[in-house]
């Protein structure tokens, strides 16, 4: 739920911006995935504190590259490494996209 409700959600701010999908899914990958061990209701921080016989909250400050993930998420993404700019080639409405063979022939890269 933590990456389905957020990409909906984001899905059409990024092609405003004109960015590519693939800018949206390394995000969600960055915040939701690699931080799911820290939020003790998950489903990856029950495994990990049922496989490690302790508590959520006594081996967060062991997830240096979960946190650090994050930060250099941010930092690529301020300084433009590895971000996809999304061209459109013909105008169409946004409600017909997704009829066009699922707009593969909607953006180049």
């Amino acid at each position: 739920m933590g990456i389905l409700i957020p990409g909906s959600l984001f899905k059409e701010s990024y092609l405003k911006r004109r960015l590519h999908p693939k800018n949206l899914s390394r995000a969600l990958e960055d915040s939701a995935t690699m931080l799911d061990g820290a939020i003790p209701w998950a489903s990856g921080a029950v495994y990990m504190s049922g496989v490690l016989g302790v508590s959520a909250f006594e081996y967060v400050p062991w997830m240096v590259f979960n946190y650090s993930s994050v930060f250099i998420g941010l930092a690529c993404a301020m300084l433009g490494i590895g971000i996809g700019r999304a061209f459109i080639l013909r105008q169409v409405p946004y409600a017909q996209r997704s009829l066009l063979c699922r707009g593969k022939d909607l953006f180049r890269a």
